[in-house]
């Protein structure tokens, strides 16, 4: 996992992932069908699935449009 240093940045990138997820996306990791989708983000993120798109993880904690790159 790339390190994210910045615990907002973390929280921004899974609930990003998770609007995404709620949308249609498809885990990028193994997924139970029962399983919440915040959890999926996490071990997406974990993972070193998702990122955030500029690979900065020391943007200030409000970021209004951080975008994330899926690998």
């Amino acid at each position: 996992m790339e390190h994210i240093s910045n615990k907002y940045i973390f929280t921004l990138l899974v609930s990003k992932r998770v609007v995404q997820l709620q949308k249609g996306a498809k885990p990028l990791v193994p997924a139970d069908i029962s399983e919440p989708l915040y959890a999926i983000a996490v071990r997406e993120l974990i993972a070193g699935k998702i990122k955030p798109q500029n690979s900065d993880t020391k943007i200030p904690a409000i970021v209004p449009n951080l975008e994330i790159a899926t690998t």
